[in-house]
């Protein structure tokens, strides 16, 4: 399947270049050519339709390629533009550098075949960096979180960057982690660093990890935190750095016990009754019972887990009782 190169051309004498023509020497791309012959036009396609490239003539009937690139820079800073022209000199070639012209080609010393080279070549780069600033804003939004603790690792496991965030839960510079082991920073203690030392070479070997730790924070207070360590690797599968991050999990590992600690205390104050205890939801089956109900029917723990509520009442009862329930 072929790629798509979409090229706005302003200017330029049809039939003076066909890129078409060219095209048998570069099959997996395929041109489309938006034609217009002036400036003005060419700014409202642009505006308009999605354009990979822009070729234009240095002679224009409403101005020049170099006003032209101009007005595409201040919009559109990093779009390539290739000025073509039939009237090359060393000046024009001069303002068109100082304007921002991806490539100055005269017309006279070109062919097309190299022309669609030269085009090729720009609008790759172009989609690269365009590829490169979304990952890094993805990568920007990820350490800006404020609820998320992050930092970048070498191969080695060494810090290269953490966040705000993360800096948060120390008591030291940021600056003084950078280049150290990650397991030797101030985050860990001697308990943990065996655990961050194996999870992160599991990570460097092309593993995704998950980790979960209780630790003291700058102020000396505990928290808990669970993460992951993601490797991340190049076109080619090789890992080349790690991404650490953690959520801390306090407040839910406290409401998880205190939860645990009342259901703790119903179900002693249940099993104290001397009488059978048992509640069950709208569906009929059973969601909570004492003792008493196991020691009565002689049903164990996991029997009960699945009765109905019926289970319990004698056969020639069933029918009226149920009605009650």
């Amino acid at each position: 399947m072929s790629d798509t190169i979409r090229v706005l051309s302003v200017g330029v004498k049809s039939g003076t270049v066909n890129l078409k023509k060219f095209h048998s020497g570069a099959d997996e791309y395929h041109f489309l050519i938006e034609s217009t012959t002036n400036a003005e036009d060419g700014i409202n396609n642009l505006d308009k339709k999605p354009i990979d490239c822009i070729l234009s003539s240095y002679e224009l009937p409403d101005g020049n390629g170099i006003e032209l690139l101009k007005t595409v820079r201040d919009n559109y800073s990093n779009l390539p533009f290739i000025l073509y022209t039939d009237a090359g000199s060393e000046t024009v070639a001069s303002e068109a550098i100082n304007a921002g012209v991806t490539n100055y080609v005269p017309a006279e010393t070109n062919n097309g075949a190299e022309l669609v080279d030269f085009i090729i070549e720009a609008v790759v780069e172009y989609r690269s960096q365009l590829e490169r600033r979304r990952m890094e804003r993805r990568y920007q939004a990820i350490l800006d979180d404020p609820n998320l603790l992050v930092g970048i690792l070498d191969t080695d496991g060494r810090l290269l960057e953490a966040n705000h965030t993360a800096a948060g839960y120390i008591d030291s510079d940021i600056k003084e982690m950078i280049d150290k082991p990650f397991w030797e920073t101030a985050w860990w203690d001697e308990k943990t660093e065996p655990l961050v030392r194996r999870k992160v070479k599991q990570a460097a070997n092309g593993e995704y990890v998950e980790y979960e730790a209780d630790l003291t924070d700058a102020t000396g207070d505990p928290y808990s935190v669970t993460g992951a360590i993601r490797p991340v690797t190049d076109e080619t599968g090789y890992v080349v750095s790690l991404v650490v991050s953690a959520l801390d999990i306090t407040e839910r590992k406290i409401q998880r016990r205190r939860l645990q600690e009342e259901q703790q205390l119903v179900r002693g104050i249940l099993d104290a009754l001397p009488d059978v205890f048992y509640a069950f939801g709208p569906n009929g089956y059973l969601l909570r019972w004492n003792e008493r109900l196991e020691t009565v029917t002689g049903y164990s723990e996991d029997e009960i887990e699945d009765m109905y509520v019926t289970d319990f009442v004698p056969n020639n009862e069933v029918v009226r009782i149920a009605e009650h329930f």
